[in-house]
């Protein structure tokens, strides 16, 4: 194989949903070659850290260790190579001399990639090439934009093969051969170390077991809508979110707190004298002044819900919800519809 002017062509998979990744590559002795060397791989690392910006680095290691192992095999010292992703902010931090930040993303795959490319005696040229080009069906490909579009496909057909497969193949962190350093925690080597990361791994189980039995909460973070939630908090004064955070933790004004502060003798409620008058109290007081004010505070939020554009079947399971759960009555997910898939979340989230 000549090696005057290998050009190497990344193809990089996404799927909007499952966060697995693989990539392809293609290795051409030139821009007018429709054969080459081409391979796919999974991409190491725990599923939480699949992305598509990871799985354009974990085809740019695969490329360089398919170079190094041809410039051994022929004994090539001086030649050139362009490399082409339709990925920038990959290409970017491939191609960069700038040092590494354990804590941005990929750092253990970035640290392997700079080493390699040191190591190559071959001079690489970097190139960004458009992806989804076949959108256009009117316009002539040149040859990077139909091999970028041939590794998008053979690097989302091995995803299928390597995801429907019995049992589906797993994603398991490792550390690269020219990783200088890594970090194991409990038998998993960390893709980048920040403060947050760390704090998930040490804590984030122990953590999740103590909200859990105190509030119920699912240990299952998927179930979570992380989002949503955030977007809800932030149309809250400011005031509301200090006062939602005491609230949920049992600390604002509660008899039950000023009695655990020494504020008080007493911790029986002072509507209905019952004891611990407690967050869950407040929701629950059967006193009838509690529930005027509960039927007062919920009938406004049918305007609100329809201003956001709520689903009627949305609405109702809400309010229901709300209402059973203030009688201290069961809350059965077969009684809600199964309309937008209502009846599995309120399962899943029971």
């Amino acid at each position: 194989m000549s090696a005057e002017a290998f050009l190497a062509e990344l193809g990089v998979p996404f799927i909007p949903i499952d966060p697995s990744g693989t990539s392809a590559l293609n290795i051409s002795a030139s821009d007018e070659n429709a054969d080459g060397l081409e391979a796919v791989n999974w991409v190491p690392g725990t599923v939480i850290d699949q992305s598509a910006y990871r799985s354009e680095l974990a085809g740019v290691c695969g490329i360089l260790a398919c170079l190094s192992i041809i410039v051994q095999r022929f004994d090539i010292e001086a030649s050139g190579i362009t490399i082409a992703l339709d990925g920038e902010s990959s290409l970017n931090q491939s191609k960069g001399d700038w040092p590494l930040s354990t804590s941005q993303p990929c750092f253990d795959m970035l640290q392997d990639i700079r080493t390699r490319i040191d190591l190559l005696p071959i001079k690489i040229t970097w190139k960004w090439v458009e992806g989804y080009q076949d959108d256009n069906k009117h316009v002539a490909l040149h040859w990077w934009a139909r091999m970028n579009i041939k590794m998008d496909t053979l690097a989302n057909e091995f995803l299928e093969d390597c995801t429907t497969m019995h049992p589906p193949r797993e994603h398991k962190p490792q550390q690269f051969l020219y990783e200088k350093w890594a970090l194991d925690i409990r038998g998993m080597i960390q893709s980048s170390i920040t403060r947050d990361g760390l704090y998930v791994i040490l804590f984030g189980p122990r953590t999740l077991a103590f909200w859990n039995k105190r509030d119920k909460c699912s240990t299952n973070l998927e179930n979570i809508c992380w989002e949503e939630s955030k977007q809800a908090i932030r149309r809250l004064p400011f005031g509301l979110h200090r006062w939602r955070g005491k609230f949920l933790t049992n600390f604002s004004g509660f008899a039950l707190t000023l009695q655990t502060l020494k504020y008080q003798d007493s911790y029986a409620c002072p509507l209905c004298a019952a004891p611990e008058n407690d967050r869950d109290h407040l929701s629950q007081c059967p006193d009838p002044r509690d529930t005027h004010q509960f039927k007062k505070s919920i009938s406004a939020l049918p305007e609100l819900l329809q201003s956001l554009e709520t689903s009627p079947a949305v609405l109702e399971a809400i309010l229901t919800i709300l209402k059973r759960y203030r009688a201290k009555q069961n809350i059965n997910p077969q009684a809600f519809r199964v309309t937008y898939g209502l009846r599995d979340a309120i399962r899943e989230q029971a």
